[in-house]
């Protein structure tokens, strides 16, 4: 019979706390998240991501972009 240490409830952790633990750090990233912090940075909500591509049709839609230009474009000239 093995009776070592088991990971999901360590020995200096009273039964339940691991559980209370994440509770608390679900509440704490969902109230960050009700006021606009989100924890993944570089992650676009699914309204951020739709108006990203609106914006982008709107810029660029409409211009005729050739290999030249979208070089000088990139460099700023």
């Amino acid at each position: 019979m093995n009776r070592g240490w088991r990971m999901e409830t360590p020995p200096f952790f009273p039964p339940g706390i691991i559980n209370t633990f994440r509770i608390i750090g679900s509440c704490i990233a969902k109230g960050l998240m009700e006021v606009g912090i989100r924890l993944l940075e570089g992650v676009l909500t699914q309204e951020e991501e739709e108006l990203k591509s609106e914006l982008m049709t709107k810029k660029y839609g409409s211009e005729n972009w050739t290999k030249e230009g979208c070089k000088s474009w990139i460099s700023g000239l």
